[in-house]
């Protein structure tokens, strides 16, 4: 097997066990310092790839992007970590596969991209594939609709989907104006003095929570790091869309691991759910 197609389902694995950690460390925490540990704890693994990979020249293109994808990133991650907060990560997890559904209006605004009749068809299985998540919900052709309505973190992960289609323009601009690790290294020391000054703010809890949950704050930075290492090394080895979209295999992981971790019920519909809205992403990329 071509290790850039395991290096990308590898990032999608991490990233399904960085949520299943996000979700257990939320039982004795909030979102801005889970938030904070995504960030900061992730730092120290992705700083021992610069014994392999060197800092790239940045440039005024690469320091804008970078601020506005961190600044976006930060909105998205405090609502998708109330969201698992909330909600089943079995539920709330694959629906970020909608992000390339939006991604066909935000590039083309952004970037000038759009995709053709595959990108069409991807749209279509992920639209099935929501309805998959939501069919032991209700019944009738708008039964899924109207479940989703009604299930509020189902809605704010569909908000972060959104923002992440907006963010991820942002970061192919920075990336493209310097290197992956690079971005990467910045992005997060943003993303992580931000989170200090949020939850001195916004927090109770001030840093207390480290404490007593470092070990799952560890475990949320470290999956964090390889998610993102996987992914990034795996771009030097095979093209972009192949990539992301073996990285979208996250949705289910992560049903399977809810239903672990979690004793998630009703997990054949959100299966076969998770399963047709990654086939969606596949023909979005490859389009």
């Amino acid at each position: 097997m071509h290790m850039g197609i395991i290096l990308g389902i590898a990032s999608g694995f991490f990233h399904a066990l960085m949520s299943v950690a996000s979700k257990k460390a939320l039982e004795g925490t909030n979102q801005y310092l889970l938030g904070f540990a995504y960030a900061a704890f992730s730092l120290p693994f992705l700083l021992l790839a610069l014994f392999w990979l060197d800092l790239a020249p940045t440039n005024f293109s690469f320091w804008w992007a970078t601020i506005a994808s961190s600044a976006s990133s930060i909105i998205a991650l405090i609502l998708f970590m109330k969201a698992l907060q909330i909600g089943e990560l079995s539920l709330t997890a694959p629906l970020l596969s909608f992000t390339p559904v939006f991604l066909i209006f935000t590039s083309r605004i952004m970037l000038g991209e759009s995709i053709g009749f595959l990108g069409i068809c991807g749209v279509a299985l992920i639209t099935a594939g929501t309805y998959a998540l939501e069919l032991r919900r209700e019944k009738g052709i708008w039964g899924p609709i109207k479940a989703l309505l009604k299930d509020k973190a189902a809605l704010m992960t569909l908000i972060v989907a959104l923002i992440y289609s907006v963010s991820s323009n942002f970061n192919k601009i920075a990336v493209a104006n310097s290197s992956p690790i690079t971005y990467l290294v910045f992005v997060q020391m943003i993303s992580a003095l931000v989170f200090i000054t949020i939850i001195f703010l916004k927090s109770d809890q001030k840093f207390a929570g480290i404490k007593s949950g470092w070990k799952m704050l560890l475990a949320v930075g470290l999956f964090t790091a390889l998610s993102l290492f996987a992914q990034m090394t795996a771009l030097t080895l095979a093209m972009v869309p192949y990539v992301i979209s073996l990285k979208r295999t996250s949705a289910v992981f992560s049903v399977i691991l809810g239903f672990i971790a979690f004793k998630e019920r009703n997990i054949k519909p959100k299966l076969i759910g998770s399963i047709l809205m990654m086939a969606g992403v596949l023909l979005i990329s490859i389009s």
